[in-house]
C-alpha cells in the first residue's frame, strides 16, 4: 500500500536561536507519520512538515509542538 504524503506550514510564533531551530527540527521529525521537517532559512518563523496522511493529521503534529511549549500553529488551511 502506498502512502500518502502530504505537506503543512507551521507558524512558530517563539524567536529561536538556530540551536532551537535544529531541536524543533528533530522533535517533529521524531513524531509518528513525519516524514520530513525544515525550518525556513529565510523566515524562520515558518517551518514546512511533511508527514503521512495515512497515518496521522496534521492537527496531532501541531498538539505535540504545544506541548513541548512552543507558540505555534498550522497555516494554509
Amino acid at each position: 500500500m502506498e502512502s500518502r504524503i502530504a505537506d503543512f506550514l507551521v507558524h512558530v510564533d517563539n524567536t529561536l536561536a538556530p540551536e532551537e531551530q535544529c531541536k524543533l527540527e528533530d522533535y517533529v521529525r521524531q513524531q509518528p507519520c513525519v516524514v520530513g521537517a525544515g525550518i525556513s532559512v529565510d523566515h524562520p518563523h515558518l517551518m514546512v512538515v511533511a508527514y503521512d496522511s495515512d497515518c496521522g493529521r496534521a492537527s496531532d503534529i501541531v498538539h505535540s509542538i504545544q506541548d513541548e511549549g512552543y507558540q505555534a500553529e498550522a497555516i494554509g488551511f
